[in-house]
């Protein structure tokens, strides 16, 4: 993967906050062929996320070195949920909707209180916190999971539905998916240029971004503090995958379980689980 990208980045995110809010949860670390990752931004510094979207678009420009850009978020939600949680068609559509869901209500407890307590869902919607973290009842009666199928093959995974204590996956879904969602409109205006893996085949003149797991890649940087860590171990992993182990469906997967290419287009894939 490093010959066929001039840079690989990867960038621990955060959903803590607003996204104009200082977080210390955000790292970014770059990697060269041939050369060993470093931190270029955010190092031990509280900066916001609005700040970092604004510099991931200037390094998506299209006169930018090429780029595979490694964002620890799930891209996507489990299958299903487009069309009954989010009214949307396609997951192009699904970014934009989330972010517009952010900036009407501000925060992602909000997003999540008003799509649980939405009509249709009689007081019952997808997301989970520590008071409703055991209750199934959603998931069977609209055939959406709790899970996405690539989080059934990775250890210690945890649902993008879940917003409770500890490791809250849905508080970066959500601001991650409304940060692609405004890259995506930057791009629509011909300001960037990039496909998103596994949702669009990768332009050979064109910047990628992919979804990223750090618990997936060995901890090394001893010493670094927790989100440098996981930013430079990305960074490596990421820079570590042959090309030919990014197609839209896993090769091994495809053989073995036939629904695999269509819950893949609708929840997406983490770059590295092959």
């Amino acid at each position: 993967m490093a010959s066929d990208f001039v840079r690989v980045i990867g960038i621990d995110w955060s959903g803590a906050g607003t996204d104009r809010s200082p977080t210390p949860g955000l790292a970014v670390a770059e990697a060269r062929p041939g050369d060993e990752p470093s931190i270029v931004r955010w190092q031990r510094k509280a900066r916001c996320r609005e700040e970092l979207v604004h510099w991931l678009a200037l390094q998506l420009r299209p006169e930018a070195p090429r780029a595979l850009v490694g964002l620890d978020f799930a891209f996507g939600f489990p299958v299903g949920s487009m069309r009954e949680v989010f009214s949307v068609g396609h997951w192009l559509e699904l970014p934009g909707r989330i972010a517009d869901l952010l900036n009407e209500h501000g925060t992602v407890a909000e997003v999540a209180r008003s799509i649980n307590s939405a009509p249709r869902f009689a007081g019952n919607g997808p997301f989970r916190t520590n008071e409703t973290r055991s209750d199934h009842r959603f998931y069977l009666d609209r055939g959406v999971p709790y899970f996405r199928l690539v989080e059934t093959y990775v250890p210690q995974a945890i649902s993008p539905w879940y917003l409770g204590s500890g490791a809250t996956v849905g508080f970066s879904t959500i601001t991650g998916l409304a940060a692609l969602g405004r890259l995506l409109r930057l791009r629509a205006r011909g300001e960037c240029q990039f496909s998103v893996f596994p949702f669009e085949a990768a332009r050979h003149d064109a910047h990628v971004l992919a979804e990223i797991y750090p618990a997936i890649w060995p901890k090394g940087s001893v010493g670094a503090e927790e989100h440098e860590r996981d930013a430079l171990r990305t960074a490596k992993g990421l820079a570590s995958i042959p090309s030919n182990m990014m197609p839209r469906v896993p090769p091994m997967l495809s053989v073995r379980d036939p629904t695999a290419a269509h819950r893949i287009a609708e929840e997406g894939w983490i770059a590295g689980v092959h």
